[in-house]
């Protein structure tokens, strides 16, 4: 019973050293999209001569996609830490 209890509390550790993690993880989900919408549309933006035009529409598709996948993450996390935390309790 106690080793099972020192178990899960490592587990509960582990879980949050995935949440530090999960903070430089946002970092590239964010970066990476928006540097290559930014290139990617100021080129395409040259080529067909609109502007801003496709540079600002891939901006705002790398933000919107960047958050869906921080969102992902952070659910797929809180449910880990969860299930986690009620393991713990039907050991005690």
């Amino acid at each position: 019973m106690e080793e099972k209890l020192i178990e899960l509390k490592k587990k509960e550790e582990n879980i949050k050293t995935k949440f530090f993690f999960l903070s430089f993880k946002i970092i590239f989900i964010f970066a990476i999209p928006a540097f290559l919408a930014l290139f990617g549309g100021k080129a395409l933006d040259k080529e067909f001569g609109t502007g801003k035009t496709i540079t600002l529409i891939l901006l705002a598709l790398a933000f919107i996609s960047s958050w869906i996948l921080v969102f992902y993450f952070q659910r797929k996390l809180v449910k880990e830490l969860r299930e986690n935390r009620e393991e713990i309790k039907k050991s005690l």
